[in-house]
């Protein structure tokens, strides 16, 4: 569908989950669709992060950035922020990684690319791409401009109390009733007066379906 441009299917491909193991599944599953399709190549490399975990690379991954790195301000080459979406395209013997994303700026998009070092990748700086969990997918995408919007929830009615033919002045259940003791730290309602209408319990009033009103 995308011709080969991986940052246009990044821009408007993701695969949200509920959770980061959810996530791990969805990533794996990609990976190897990919590896068979021959869009990820040559051997892996594995990292060591946080957690015990290990996140394997390989030329062609797709990759996000999770962490801010604001290179620029000191001349260290471009910005590499949270939320970028790219691909790995190259891995050197030092075990650095360069990876490519398309990155927003005021007269349009530019593809950039840097190198990712092993000690970034370990701190989390790093993690695969093709999936990613809700939030981070409610977030906006670096190269679309897209947002996952919750669907809007249907219009209540409002309920109006319809009173009735016997309906006097209004009366609380407060101020009808009154508390006897009958033991230390209790009490129990008792006999309400012959001019009170409210129930013991209390009831909830009749009520009717209205349209709902334009504001």
């Amino acid at each position: 569908m995308y011709a080969g441009d991986v940052h246009a299917e990044l821009a408007n491909v993701a695969l949200p989950a509920a959770t980061n193991a959810d996530v791990d599944r969805l990533n794996a599953a990609a990976r190897a669709v990919r590896r068979a399709a021959g869009e990820i190549s040559g051997p892996e490399v594995r990292y060591r992060q946080a957690g015990g975990r290990t996140l394997a690379l390989a030329v062609g991954d797709h990759v996000r950035v999770p962490t801010n790195d604001y290179r620029a301000r000191h001349g260290q080459g471009a910005n590499v922020l949270n939320g970028y979406r790219g691909r790995l395209v190259r891995i050197d013997d030092q075990r650095r990684v360069l990876v490519e994303w398309r990155a927003p700026y005021a007269d349009g998009p530019r593809v950039e690319q840097e190198w990712i070092t092993p000690g970034y990748i370990a701190a989390g700086g790093l993690g695969h791409g093709t999936a990613l969990t809700v939030a981070s997918a409610q977030g906006r995408h670096r190269g679309s401009g897209a947002r996952l919007r919750p669907r809007p929830r249907p219009a209540q009615p409002l309920r109006r109390h319809v009173p009735g033919p016997g309906d006097g002045p209004p009366v609380s259940a407060a101020s009808c009733w009154r508390a006897t003791p009958t033991g230390p730290g209790t009490a129990s309602p008792t006999t309400t007066p012959s001019s009170c209408s409210a129930r013991w319990p209390p009831t909830p009033p009749p009520c009717v379906a209205i349209a709902p009103t334009a504001w």
